[in-house]
């Protein structure tokens, strides 16, 4: 059997702490962990029962957490697993909670991006190129991206038209006695400054441009006289 002798804040690992058993630093445990443990200087221990359940009670932390955050938003296993780690999970413990979800169904990377997908595009239309980078960004599978960027109208089709018509709308809503008033020099600085949004929104370049054209018509400019 051994002792406690002390149980201090780990500076190395954010969110744990240190227990040392009879004068030697042997654990690092989540301090949730600690809790639930009901560990204290000075208790008697057996030190492998204690690592068996040390492990166990990460284990049940770290699986708390992870549902702490799913009740708040979807994420993608690499944005969860980045989550836990910022909570001070170890690699192992972090990855066995990713595998127990994954069965669970609970985390779907392409589930996620289908989703976040069909939402984008009823809410926030954007082309094939934007919905890659974001969903990239969020750490989901390339595999499971191109699934779901496949869902998405593909450049300069009449439904991805459609969609930056729509754009090109809201963008544009309120402005148009601006443009009819502007002069040519305002009306080509306006039309450029749609033309990168759209671009910047993922649509194509022939589809922005062919946007651009129609919401801000070359005679505006005074382009053909």
């Amino acid at each position: 059997m051994a002792i406690i002798t002390a149980i201090e804040v780990d500076r190395f690992h954010r969110g744990r702490v240190r227990v040392s058993v009879d004068g030697r630093p042997t654990l690092s445990l989540h301090r949730r962990s600690l809790k639930s443990l009901g560990l204290r200087e000075g208790q008697v221990v057996d030190q492998t029962d204690l690592s068996v359940q040390a492990l166990e009670a990460e284990k049940v932390t770290a699986h708390a957490g992870a549902l702490d955050f799913l009740a708040r938003q979807g994420y993608s296993a690499r944005e969860l697993s980045r989550r836990l780690a910022g909570r001070g999970f170890g690699e192992e413990v972090v990855q066995g909670e990713i595998a127990r979800l994954k069965r669970a169904g609970l985390v779907d990377d392409e589930r996620l991006a289908k989703d976040y997908v069909d939402h984008r595009l009823s809410t926030r239309p954007a082309g094939r190129r934007l919905l890659r980078a974001e969903l990239t960004r969020r750490g989901v599978g390339r595999q499971a991206v191109e699934k779901a960027v496949a869902r998405a109208p593909a450049g300069g089709s009449a439904d991805e038209l459609t969609l930056a018509r729509e754009s090109a709308r809201a963008r544009l809503a309120g402005r148009a006695a601006r443009i009819a008033n502007a002069d040519s020099k305002t009306v080509m600085k306006l039309r450029k400054q749609l033309l990168d949004y759209l671009l910047r929104r993922g649509f194509s370049f022939e589809t922005a441009e062919k946007v651009v054209r129609e919401a801000i018509s070359d005679r505006e400019t005074g382009e053909g006289e």
